[in-house]
């Protein structure tokens, strides 16, 4: 309310040069945040109940390898949309799972189609396994895909941060 009665009468006392950087300064400020949304499309348990399929994963060294039932195996499907005005920068995504054996894979924007950069990641407690990219170009309106899947997780919870690197 202070900040709309200082809008109205800062360019009445100071002329409209004033008013005009005065509205600039609060564009800028308010533009260094955007919502880039993070739509989670699945996160499910995949049951072991299939009729005459058994999921199951190879454990052992090279020698003794032998199959191990998989009782409790989840798949996240998450799709990153860029719907802000801004196109961002070498943005990077970090995302940590409570599970140790975890695979991702990450597809490349749909518009830009720049492949996006692995980068080592180490987890935070509570998370066990973490996976970082660095994500060169995605112009307003594209979106990039992420699915995982983890082996005995403790929980169907994950942990998500977006980081945008260039904050121009």
């Amino acid at each position: 309310m202070v900040l709309m009665i200082v809008r109205i009468i800062l360019p009445l006392f100071f002329g409209g040069l004033a008013g005009a950087l005065f509205n600039e300064w609060r564009r800028r400020r308010d533009s260094k945040v955007q919502a880039i949304p993070l739509i989670e499309r699945v996160n499910r348990l995949i049951s072991p109940e299939l009729e005459g399929i058994t999921l199951a994963q190879m454990v052992g060294d090279a020698t003794h390898r032998q199959l191990e039932e998989l009782r409790n195996l989840r798949e996240y499907q998450l799709t990153l949309r860029n719907t802000s005005t801004v196109h961002l920068q070498d943005a990077e995504i970090l995302f940590e799972f409570p599970a140790e054996d975890v695979q991702a894979w990450a597809s490349r924007p749909a518009l830009s189609k720049t492949p996006l950069l692995t980068i080592d990641a180490l987890s935070t407690d509570p998370w066990k396994k973490a996976f970082r990219w660095r994500i060169p170009h995605l112009p307003s309106g594209d979106s990039v895909e992420f699915t995982f899947r983890a082996v005995d997780p403790a929980a169907e919870l994950y942990g998500v941060a977006l980081y945008n690197l260039d904050p121009s």
